[in-house]
């Protein structure tokens, strides 16, 4: 009898020692690298919020490991100035501490935006950061604040914008090949950072002198309305290196493209036109558009055809104009004046090329035509030196002219060469614009430049970019702008 009970008594025991061991804490780990798992690495809040700025997003957070996992914090990163508020698994932030994540198991973290509509930044950024005892990661969060109409990596084909909401640019917008967008008066377009309009259809612009085309930065604080460098977009390329696309990007495919009265302000390269040749119109026309404040140059063209008429470009950190690999363009009743306060340049205004090298040989393009004609080319860029810059090989065609200009000499170009250079003022001392610091380039009383361009190039742009007739005076004046007493 004794040895029945002893035997009956094995699987009780056997039974509670193994209730004992599955009512054990899991063992905490501590991984060597931050190996959580989120559904998603951004909270995008894409909503156009309209007269309320509150909604929700949520994204999981899971734990892959064997053993449990205890983030030490998760917290908002602009505590106390942000305009998000956080939920982690039932805990309200804006910081959760001594979170734990067990073994194959996962979390829900909700975030809230509280914005307002009516402010002025467009966009507002956060993000998650989520902290172990020796790793951390974080989760981007993201809301636009306005009432904007949002393209974000957005195919524009065929249509008439509508100018009623302002245009935010995130990522990229790309004009479809083969289709044309038409831009009309006091349309608005905000680029974030790292964002870019990419042309490759037809890009028609059509501003008028009381309500241009705006293209610039969506930062609107009045510390940032003259800062470079705010927007464009760049590839990162397989060797490392980045290409840097132009804020405004005309591709091989695009053609035909017109921007009439617009301003492009902010951004890293104004425009960049890409072997975009002339067919019955030039690949890009642009007329009565003012392009400033930018971190590398206003434009940028290669083997490309460009016709330009009361054209303004001023304060590029390094070229205003760089045309590149021959082309054809014409630049008439220019003013280009590049006297940035950001940085001390060491390359002219204007850069001419016509040719690259590969492998220790040189490939030479047709520089079918290079002229500018009653315009001005001024900076601050050296005292012996012009702000023309030549980079020029012996090629099929080689034509470039500079008629009735104001330039400053230097001993990189010869301006009693008549045969690429005719009546040329030389300003040393200043054209004698209004206020340079205020960026003001309408000529004053004592200006070089008064009266003393050639009717028979203004006939072409028969009022200044303010509207103003050239013809109601003795004669036009050279530059853009036309000075009236």
């Amino acid at each position: 009898m004794h040895k029945v009970k002893i035997i009956s008594e094995i699987p009780a025991l056997l039974i509670l020692f193994f209730f004992i061991f599955s009512c054990n804490p899991e063992k905490n780990i501590q991984p060597s690298e931050f190996n959580l798992r989120f559904s998603t690495d951004t909270i995008m809040f894409d909503t156009v919020f309209t007269g309320i700025g509150t909604t929700t997003r949520r994204f999981t957070v899971f734990n892959p490991n064997h053993g449990t996992v205890e983030v030490k914090s998760v917290r908002l990163g602009k505590i106390p100035n942000t305009n998000f508020f956080i939920n982690v698994d039932g805990i309200q932030g804006p910081e959760v501490r001594n979170v734990r994540i067990r073994a194959k198991d996962s979390i829900y973290v909700f975030v809230e935006a509280n914005i307002d509509p009516n402010r002025d930044k467009m966009v507002e950024q956060d993000s998650i950061i989520f902290e172990l005892e020796t790793a951390r990661a974080a989760v981007i969060i993201i809301a636009f604040g306005q009432d904007v109409v949002l393209l974000n990596q957005t195919l524009l084909q065929t249509q008439t914008l509508s100018n009623q909401k302002p245009y935010l640019v995130y990522n990229y917008a790309i004009v479809d090949k083969d289709h044309t967008v038409t831009v009309p008066e006091g349309v608005r377009f905000y680029f974030h950072y790292r964002s870019s309009l990419i042309v490759n259809g037809t890009l028609r612009v059509e501003g008028t002198v009381d309500a241009p085309v705006i293209f610039r930065s969506d930062r609107l604080e009045p510390f940032y309305s003259d800062k470079p460098g705010q927007w464009g977009a760049w590839i990162t390329l397989d060797n490392g290196g980045i290409y840097l696309l132009g804020g405004i990007h005309f591709t091989t495919s695009s053609r035909n493209n017109r921007i009439h009265y617009a301003i492009i302000e902010n951004a890293i390269k104004g425009i960049q036109i890409d072997s975009v040749i002339g067919g019955s119109e030039p690949g890009l026309r642009i007329t009565n558009t003012i392009i400033r404040h930018h971190n590398l140059a206003g434009i940028v063209a290669q083997t490309s055809s460009i016709e330009a008429h009361n054209l303004v470009i001023h304060n590029c950190g390094s070229y205003a104009l760089a045309l590149l690999l021959g082309g054809d363009y014409w630049f008439n009743h220019t003013t280009i004046a590049n006297y940035t306060p950001f940085t001390s340049r060491s390359t002219p205004a204007v850069y001419i090329n016509n040719y690259y090298t590969y492998n220790g040989q040189a490939y030479a393009f047709p520089l079918v035509r290079c002229l500018f004609s009653n315009s001005i080319i001024h900076g601050f860029y050296s005292t012996s030196r012009a702000e023309v810059g030549f980079d020029l090989v012996s090629g099929p065609t080689i034509h470039y002219l500079f008629d009735h200009c104001i330039l400053i000499p230097g001993n990189n170009i010869d301006t009693s060469d008549n045969t690429h250079f005719r009546n040329i003022i030389v300003a040393k001392q200043g054209v004698g614009f209004k206020d340079i610091g205020k960026y003001n380039f309408d000529l004053d009383t004592l200006s070089a430049a008064k009266d003393c361009g050639l009717p028979d190039y203004a006939v072409f742009a028969p009022t200044d970019i303010k509207g103003r007739s050239r013809f109601s005076d003795q004669k036009p004046d050279i530059g853009a702008y036309e000075r009236l007493e």
